[in-house]
């Protein structure tokens, strides 16, 4: 099997019962900077770098290339928001994760028995930048109070409650105030989860599957008891 791209478990291959390719590949460097209101008129100041890196192709699915089109289609509906590193030629085409952001299915053809023999299906990746905790995130979450002085300056109001009740505990149960955890798999933040761990700033809770989800902890409120 001559493999083109990988993807987590996903591949682009082409055997001799099988074609599975892609083209129209597309993506770009650019620079990300903003105007300096001092200087306009100017052109771009205050560089900060390059923005998120993001792609795009399509693939055709052809069942008499030897592919189950629906089942391939319906197979991408668990990938998405997933991360991963794209590999092109047996190389990453990035150094970083890159997550599943969409995908479109068109240009469908159905036989008269109503199976999908060909359809188009276009992907779009994004670069995948985890959330890191700040150091005071970090440091309430793990059941250091705030000092006086630190209530002081935040206030007596609902501000300087929340920031000295932080500190989650496991066995109880929050809200998730962010839709993909830092794995990217979705979040439903309508759903009260149970803590598991909490441990140097990052909260571990289950989801409605049962599954294992962290985030960390500036991104989860306290579920009403």
């Amino acid at each position: 099997m001559a493999t083109i791209a990988k993807w987590r478990k996903k591949k682009w291959f082409v055997t001799e019962k099988q074609i599975l390719d892609f083209k129209n590949l597309a993506y770009n460097y650019e620079q990300n900077a903003q105007n300096n209101s001092s200087t306009e008129g100017k052109g771009l100041t205050n560089e900060k770098g390059l923005k998120l890196f993001e792609m795009s192709f399509n693939t055709t699915l052809l069942i008499s290339a030897g592919v189950s089109v629906r089942k391939e289609i319906e197979s991408w509906k668990e990938e998405v928001s997933k991360v991963g590193v794209f590999y092109l030629n047996g190389k990453p085409i990035i150094k970083t994760k890159l997550r599943l952001n969409k995908v479109s299915v068109s240009e469908t053809v159905i036989d008269n028995k109503g199976r999908m023999v060909s359809a188009t299906i276009q992907f779009n990746f994004v670069e995948y930048e985890p959330q890191k905790p700040d150091v005071d995130t970090s440091t309430s979450a793990k059941g250091v109070k705030a000092s006086s002085s630190d209530k002081k300056e935040l206030g007596s109001g609902s501000s300087a409650k929340n920031a000295t009740t932080t500190g989650v505990k496991k066995g109880t149960y929050i809200y998730p105030t962010v839709s993909v955890d830092l794995d990217g798999n979705r979040l439903d933040t309508s759903y009260p989860m149970e803590v598991v761990q909490n441990s140097n700033g990052f909260i571990t809770f289950l989801d409605r599957e049962g599954q294992r989800r962290t985030v960390t902890a500036n991104q989860v409120t306290f579920a009403p008891t």
